[in-house]
């Protein structure tokens, strides 16, 4: 497999992820308001039927705005570059000259 048939294959699995990624978030949604609807429905609010646009209004917007600010805050986290993704993880620095067997495989491979 060559360059471009890598870059092709990367191109759709991302396509597919996003996809995935956008009816993950409505399947949520949906879960949500109907719980919400169901909940509000077994109390005295005066809620009749399962379509309430107002309340799935309410529910797609904190949906929406919970998972993209949780978007946000870890492309800001993640802005830094690859220093701080190792860091994140757990990851140290390495000291050059080390005797340590481990360490000087991890410096060979990277």
């Amino acid at each position: 497999m060559n360059f471009f048939e890598h870059q092709d294959d990367a191109h759709r699995n991302t396509v597919r992820l996003v996809l995935l990624f956008a009816l993950a978030i409505a399947v949520m949604i949906g879960a949500i308001y109907l719980v919400a609807v169901s909940t509000l429905a077994s109390t005295d609010t005066g809620i009749r039927g399962v379509w309430q646009p107002e309340i799935f209004l309410m529910v797609t917007v904190g949906v929406l705005g919970t998972v993209g600010m949780g978007s946000l805050t870890k492309t800001l986290q993640l802005r830094g570059g690859g220093k701080v993704v190792a860091l994140s993880m757990g990851g140290r620095l390495i000291n050059t000259q080390t005797s340590d067997v481990t360490e000087q495989r991890v410096l060979n491979v990277v």
